[in-house]
């Protein structure tokens, strides 16, 4: 069995009354200002027969800068390739984005990833072995405990990444940017 008590009004005063709005005086001086002159509808109807119709709007493309490839199969496609990238030793990859990629542990042993943007991609404790990241855009990454022994990161960008305890030992670190980078214990690093 069930009982209901009806309550008259609000029992614990939670209702609060919308507010009314004010009539803007600004709004009704506009509209009334002296000189102005106010279109009718009669003068309205005369205006739009003189006035052309605006052009059409460009509709949007649907299409990406690959020839035949919808938007929506070019995500599937940037999805997949940041999926297979977590497990691809040996693999070649280069100038491809993953950009902001979740690739934790990820075993890139000897990957050419030349040319790629890895801009803010996870790569925390990350296999990159001997890979080839010549010219690549690796800023703002995230890349602690990540094993770069003998990569090549000629040109690279490392521009406010995170290199805290990675391991940069007989890394190439020609004309790397490491501008604002967080190299607290990175080993195989000469300051």
């Amino acid at each position: 069995k069930y009982s209901a008590q009806q309550l008259a009004g609000d029992a614990k005063s939670l209702y609060v009354a919308p507010k009314k709005r004010k009539r803007s005086y600004r709004r009704s001086a506009r509209k009334n200002k002296p000189g102005r002159t106010v279109a009718t509808p009669s003068t309205r109807s005369e205006l739009a027969r003189d006035t052309p119709p605006p052009p059409p709007e460009p509709q949007p493309q649907l299409v990406d800068e690959r020839q035949g490839v919808s938007r929506a199969a070019g995500r599937d496609l940037r999805s997949t390739v940041k999926w297979m990238a977590r497990d691809c030793p040996g693999c070649n990859l280069a100038g491809t984005d993953l950009k902001k990629a979740d690739l934790v542990a990820a075993n890139l042993l000897g990957a050419n990833l030349r040319g790629s943007s890895l801009h803010m991609a996870n790569l925390r404790r990350a296999n990159l072995e001997g890979a080839h990241l010549e010219g690549a855009d690796l800023s703002y990454a995230n890349l602690p405990g990540a094993n770069l022994k003998g990569a090549h990161l000629a040109g690279a960008s490392l521009k406010g990444a995170n290199l805290i305890r990675a391991d940069l030992t007989g890394a190439d670190l020609t004309d790397v940017d490491l501008e604002g980078a967080l190299l607290e214990g990175a080993i195989g690093l000469q300051r």
